[in-house]
């Protein structure tokens, strides 16, 4: 039997910031996920209600040898761009968990070297399934289980020493993890009693006095969200949530949605930008993951890419997802918020654009510049355009 604090070193010598062992047990969040259900917060992504049983009993579903999680965090925060850069209008910005390759297959790769040598020191006998956000695993609620942090207002998990930027993976294992249960950080030096045992650490993030924080009185999160997602303290209506509109909605942004959508082409990172546990963090630390992606690039560079030019651009990057129609959607909306006429040709020529998706929102940014310029444009596409959804968008430009 291979003990806890040794399943930690050798995750931390795989290259993990944080590495946490716990025994696997029912949802404490039963009742709120089902309502969360219920209520339709998940938009069009279908695939969360399926297999929804194995989600909240993890124990029971997940394999049937299934006893214990070992998870694993990796930070990627970058290092801050200026502000003055984050506000400016003739750029997008990008999220920053998709600045790097897809993190999926850093993730995964990183992990099944971790099993690999579990394996070795466990001789084969064990039986493990490795998950990064690819199976029904409610791993936030893992890693706080694990002693990684706590859920925050903006429902991310939010470690006290270095924040809420980070990637989560899990070993979801047969392996009996009897002794006490705790949460480390890489540079370990030694662990302490504090009623529940906590952490004392010593690391390149520093010294991590506790394991657990809350957010009290702090709604920060709340207020600074320009859609006003959050439903209540833990609770994210997906469907007005600019990462999900920009990258996992496949239909048009709502109408409602597009000047609050703001620069933001590729997800959100607001409720993380205000949340107090990162600004006191503000480069301070940052990822030592390779930058593949500019954060903030120029709308006028992206709006024109080909097919083609998308996917070069954009390769290996989880940018991908997005797939070309919905980027060049997310860079319309941004330019008609922005509104400056150097836009203005390059926006016409997406009039002509072979997807409904890109010219139904090219109209919408060509009148946001300059409507009475549009007009004649608009007017001439009407009299040919045969998708209805194309149609509604001029229709509601013309009332």
């Amino acid at each position: 039997m291979i003990k806890s604090s040794q399943v930690k070193r050798i995750g931390l010598d795989i290259g993990f910031d944080i590495v946490s062992t716990s025994q696997l047990k029912p949802s404490e969040n039963v009742q709120h996920v089902q309502k969360w259900i219920n209520d339709k917060y998940h938009g069009s992504m279908k695939w969360y209600p399926k297999n929804i049983e194995r989600r909240l009993y993890p124990q029971k579903h997940l394999f049937s040898k299934a006893l214990s999680a070992i998870t694993v965090g990796l930070y990627y925060r970058p290092k801050e761009i200026d502000v003055e850069i984050l506000n400016d209008s003739s750029r997008g910005i990008i999220a920053r968990y998709a600045l790097y390759h897809d993190y999926h297959k850093i993730m995964e790769k990183m992990l099944k070297d971790f099993a690999s040598k579990l394996d070795v020191e466990l001789n084969g006998n064990w039986h493990y399934h490795v998950y990064v956000d690819t199976g029904p695993v409610l791993e936030r609620e893992i890693a706080k289980v694990g002693g990684l942090g706590f859920i925050g207002k903006n429902t991310t998990l939010i470690n006290t020493t270095i924040g809420s930027y980070l990637f989560l993976g899990e070993i979801i294992c047969d392996l009996d993890f009897t002794e006490p249960i705790e949460g480390c950080n890489s540079g370990i030096v030694q662990q302490s009693h504090y009623g529940n045992i906590q952490n004392i650490l010593h690391s390149r993030f520093g010294k991590q006095e506790k394991v657990k924080g809350t957010c009290g009185e702090c709604n920060r999160c709340q207020r600074a969200c320009p859609t006003q997602a959050f439903v209540s303290p833990y609770t994210l209506d997906a469907r007005r949530c600019i990462s999900y509109l920009t990258i996992e909605n496949r239909g048009a942004i709502p109408i409602e949605f597009r000047k609050l959508i703001g620069n933001r082409i590729y997800g959100c990172d607001i409720c993380q930008e205000v949340c107090p546990w990162n600004k006191r963090m503000a480069n301070k630390y940052k990822s030592v993951l390779e930058k593949k992606v500019d954060q903030a690039p120029y709308l006028l560079d992206l709006v024109g890419l080909s097919e083609e030019q998308f996917r070069e651009k954009y390769k290996s990057t989880p940018i991908l997802r997005a797939k070309r129609a919905g980027f060049v959607r997310n860079v319309l909306v941004a330019i008609g918020n922005w509104g400056d006429e150097s836009a203005f040709g390059s926006v016409q020529r997406l009039l002509n654009d072979q997807d409904a998706l890109v010219r139904q929102h090219a109209v919408w940014a060509l009148a946001q510049i300059n409507t009475s310029q549009a007009k004649p444009f608009l007017t001439r596409l009407k009299k040919q355009e045969t998708d209805s959804e194309v149609l509604a968008e001029l229709d509601r430009l013309f009332d």
